[in-house]
């Protein structure tokens, strides 16, 4: 029995091997039309009036990009399933169907697919938006190289993923009942920043608060990299905290866990402007671990 699982697990790795050389021997046009025979893909873009709200609602990935133009580029397995219009300075998306329909969306730019349900990206010059809300939304949130004039407010993306990059805004306020959440590489520091997930992990790299304040309550947070002004409260219930810090950094850092444990070492600088406060009801907490 062993000999032939081998043989099986030989001819499996072999098949593989082929298939992997043979897609990438396949020109972009045959991608586009060996996808097309067995995928249900339309797509459209059009030009829309000036907005400075976002309100989404069912479920639809949506991916928020800088632009010169206000402009939306929509994705859908079902024509005519989602729907995008502005009203009042509103950009309202929303998606028709309640359930899957058994179709992919399959997104081609730059010779990268990408599989997913319906999904919108949303063109906006820099400084003009003001918040974004879903409705029950169990799509992804995505934002990359934008600014906003004042804080940036992001509420009802409950089920998928939030990603932030390269975002600058006075401050940021998030609140979600499971979204992972991922800041990286952005700024916000005029006002104190709340980033909230109850089942969600949080991770946040290489950004900048002036206070931040995160909530979790059966997520992990990790963060690494963070310039933080003023003052820094992570509290979680039953997840684990991971903080890295740098060599240069003499904030205050107080960490306590209930029923967990803390490992590596609290820096006790009393006379520093700066004060770290991490706390774990279950979880364990980890200092430069």
């Amino acid at each position: 029995m062993k000999k032939f699982s081998l043989v099986g697990l030989v001819i499996f790795l072999v098949g593989l091997l082929l298939l992997v050389l043979g897609f990438i021997g396949t020109r972009h046009t045959d991608i586009q039309k060996a996808l097309s025979s067995s995928v249900t893909n339309y797509d459209y873009r059009k030009d829309v009036t000036k907005f400075n709200r976002l309100e989404v609602s069912g479920n639809v990935d949506v991916e928020i990009v800088r632009g010169n133009k206000y402009a939306v580029h929509v994705y859908e397995n079902k024509k005519n399933s989602v729907q995008a219009q502005v009203e009042d300075q509103v950009l309202k998306i929303s998606n028709r169907q309640s359930t899957f329909n058994g179709n992919f969306v399959v997104k081609l730019n730059k010779n990268k697919l990408t599989f997913g349900s319906n999904m919108i990206v949303v063109t906006v010059p820099d400084n003009q938006l003001k918040s974004i809300e879903g409705n029950n939304t169990s799509g992804d949130l995505s934002i990359s190289k934008l600014r906003f004039n004042d804080g940036l407010n992001i509420n009802g993306f409950n089920v998928g993923d939030i990603r932030l990059s390269q975002v600058t805004a006075k401050s940021l306020s998030v609140d979600s009942q499971s979204a992972d959440i991922t800041v990286a590489d952005s700024s916000f520091t005029e006002n104190d920043s709340t980033v909230k997930s109850e089942d969600g992990d949080i991770r946040i790299r290489n950004s900048s608060f002036k206070t931040l304040n995160t909530s979790l309550t059966d997520g992990d947070a990790y963060l690494n990299g963070l310039k933080i002004t003023n003052y820094l409260n992570v509290n979680n219930t039953d997840g684990d905290i991971y903080l890295t810090l740098s060599k240069h950094d003499n904030a205050n850092v107080y960490a306590h866990s209930n029923e967990g444990n803390v490992y590596g070492s609290a820096s006790d600088h009393h006379n520093s402007h700066r004060h770290y406060r991490l706390i774990s009801e279950d979880g364990d907490i980890h200092l430069n671990d």
